[in-house]
């Protein structure tokens, strides 16, 4: 096994709750912190620590964490408290969480608790070497409908170079008991080992589970799954000199058809007048790091190509270039191209275009996390770069650079990389308010023109990268989508439609992922108000949708459905929301109606459902109906009457749950009564005159 490598950062998220609804605990707290000043003492960079979280603590916490992370770090979750599976899933349980039998426990789980599958996407978005879940839960049954069985947590399948620990076996419940007055049994064992150095983590957890399985005579089985490559230590012996000295570099025996050449001798080439003028200007210029991903055997390298893509607005005949820099010498340019053949959907001529610029790297990279790029067959040491765009002037050439970008990640698996929402500032020190040539795309802006471009020229098998990689974007930026951003959105989607208007009626693939990517849009009951001009495109796409329904549905199989249905219902509400004949919104209901297979009908029902009662939107009482009609009765809650329109509509609603009833019928009669009488104090359905 070779030697642990060493992280620009390690950091960790710890949460411990004690204090529940029912069922309390006793020892988390202590678990928590203990871990906190642990870990600080043996060189984690942050350890944010969380106390008797209630749900939205805890997923603020999460989403503070993960927008931190770099794709250089460490990274280590750590979770005391209860911990629960439903059907396969797992749950962490916050400290409001208090499940009274009114919805079906799954609904329940997904709006109160916090899904295990939930932080694991946020963490595993930032693209981390090493990875660590530790699950230290499930220390008693917790409340559950009918007396299920299904206790503890379901066993997890390890993403590439992930550590998952559990403080017992999948399906079995730990003892919240302990032998020191302080930690629980687990934790203890753990506290002793993790802080040994240069000693592999998954020996260390070897170590702790045994320790613990003898001390509570095997009740309690700790239990682990690992897909690590490589030995982790969280500390060694010299952490300062390991972090501080990179190691040597050399170029690999395995490598003889590659030239690797030192940062030194790269660039010992004297610069002229011009370039030293703008080399200084450009002094303190924010660099973007470059991160490699999963580490590989020791003594070799691995070669990926990666493309980067980036949009901006400029005249096609433009004499500008934009160049990757990478130290002093290598300037590699982007190639350019009109992203959308612009002009077939616009008659004004003079119109700037936007540009589509494509840089394709070669870069190879080796278990230090050494990092070479490709220039001229030859391959130079490297950490960093910038993106410039380089504009000759009369007497010297301007540069502008690009600021706040994340870093690049050097991976076979990420061979498409989008550059969203790129700004461009004038170098150096000197003339910081000259503005660059050419006109910046937003980031909402740049998600269709991304997507037209991948679809004009039937790149389908790019756009579940950009999706992604524009969703990562939107969560770590924090931005809201405000109503103006989302007229802009839809009228920039209807505007450049002519230029993919071909292959969107001759290819069902095609209408799949344009539906898709509306799912990333987040409405709200704020946004959802704009001009009803905007929400043309719209109308446009469900007419297509319409006419091929029968032959898309059945292409789209399991892995595309669940973003399928959400932008098509995304859809549906921007329609009925913005349309004025009651006919249309019959029509635009009777879509899910049409659709062959139960389970997905239900599903697109119920997703229709959450949306109208998040944007407060009521139904006409007929069309109301038809749709507790579609959705799967076990699925149906009081929640869900809300958008009735009519006592009628509403009763309707109730009968349909009263009937399909699987939970304790005294705690629901004690809802229903209470939803009745806010409806009444409130005269939430008017009488008719």
């Amino acid at each position: 096994m070779t030697s642990s490598p060493v992280y620009q950062c390690k950091r960790a998220l710890i949460i411990g709750i004690n204090t529940y609804q029912n069922n309390s605990l006793n020892y988390c707290i202590n678990d928590a912190k203990d871990l906190m000043t642990t870990l600080n003492r043996i060189g984690f960079k942050e350890v944010l620590l969380g106390v008797d979280c209630k749900r939205t603590k805890f997923l603020q916490m999460v989403e503070t964490f993960a927008g931190r992370i770099k794709p250089t770090d460490l990274t280590l979750f750590y979770f005391s408290g209860h911990g629960k599976q439903y059907e396969n899933e797992n749950y962490l349980l916050p400290s409001d969480y208090d499940y009274d039998y009114s919805t079906r426990e799954s609904i329940y789980l997904l709006d109160n608790a916090v899904s295990v599958q939930y932080i694991m996407k946020k963490i595993y978005h930032r693209y981390c070497p090493v990875t660590i879940f530790i699950f230290d839960c499930c220390r008693t049954n917790v409340r559950t409908k009918g007396g299920s069985d299904q206790q503890g947590l379901s066993p997890m399948h390890a993403s590439p170079e992930t550590l998952i620990a559990y403080a017992c076996a999948p399906g079995a419940v730990a003892v919240d008991e302990t032998r020191n007055g302080r930690n629980g049994y687990f934790a203890e064992h753990l506290l002793k080992h993790i802080a040994t150095p240069n000693n592999d983590i998954e020996d260390i957890l070897k170590i702790v589970a045994r320790e613990v399985k003898l001390q509570t005579s095997g009740f309690q089985v700790p239990f682990r799954t690992s897909s690590l490559t490589e030995k982790v230590c969280l500390v060694t012996s010299n952490v300062q000199a390991q972090m501080a000295t990179p190691a040597p570099v050399g170029s690999d025996n395995n490598m003889n058809n590659f030239e690797v050449i030192s940062s030194d001798e790269a660039e010992s080439e004297p610069l002229n007048d011009d370039e030293t003028r703008n080399e200084q200007q450009d002094a303190g210029v924010s660099r973007i790091s470059i991160a490699t991903g999963s580490a590989i055997s020791s003594g070799s390298w691995i070669r990926c190509s990666i493309t980067l893509y980036m949009l901006r607005k400029a005249d096609p005949n433009h004499k500008w270039q934009i160049q990757a820099v990478f130290g002093n010498k290598r300037r590699l340019a982007f190639n350019s191209a009109e992203a959308l053949s612009y002009h077939e959907a616009s008659t004004n001529k003079n119109e700037a275009v936007p540009i589509l610029y494509r840089l394709q790297l070669i870069f190879i990279y080796n278990d230090k996390r050494q990092v070479c790029v490709c220039d001229d067959g030859k391959y130079y040491i490297t950490s960093s770069f910038k993106i410039r765009i380089s504009e000759p002037g009369i007497t010297f050439t301007s540069h502008y650079y690009a600021h706040s970008l994340h870093a690049l990640m050097i991976s076979p698996s990420m061979s498409d990389q989008f550059l969203f929402g790129i700004h461009f500032k004038k170098g150096g020190i000197t003339s910081l308010n000259a503005a660059p040539p050419g006109i910046s795309i937003s980031l909402w802006d740049s998600l269709p023109i991304f997507a037209y471009y991948l679809l004009r020229t039937q790149s389908y098998d790019k756009c579940g990268a950009l999706f992604d990689q524009f969703k990562i974007i939107e969560e770590s930026s924090g931005l809201i989508m405000s109503s103006d951003c989302l007229e802009k959105f839809l009228s920039m989607c209807l505007k450049y439609l002519p230029t993919i208007g071909n292959v969107l009626n001759q290819d069902l693939n095609a209408l799949k992922i344009l539906i898709q990517m509306i799912a990333l849009i987040p409405i709200s009951k704020r946004n959802i108000v704009f001009d009803t001009k905007a929400s043309e495109f719209v109308s446009v796409i469900l007419k297509i949708f319409s006419n091929k329904l029968d032959a898309i549905i059945v292409t789209i199989n399991k892995n595309d459905w669940i973003s399928f249905y959400k932008g098509l219902t995304v859809l549906i509400c921007i329609k009925i929301r913005h349309e004025k004949d009651k006919n249309d919104t019959d029509n635009t209901i009777d879509l899910l109606s049409r659709i062959s297979e139960k389970e997905q009908r239900e599903d697109a029902a119920l997703q229709l459902l959450k949306l109208f009662k998040l944007l407060e939107r009521r139904l006409p009482g007929n069309k109301m109906m038809e749709l507790y009609k579609l959705v799967n009765p076990k699925d149906l809650s009081l929640e869900y009457l809300a958008p009735s329109a009519s006592w009628e509509t509403y009763i309707y609603g109730l009968t349909r749950i009263v009937e399909n009833c699987e939970y304790r019928m005294n705690d629901l009669e004690d809802h229903i009564k209470d939803q009745l009488r806010r409806f009444l104090n409130a005269n939430y359905f008017p009488s008719k005159k």
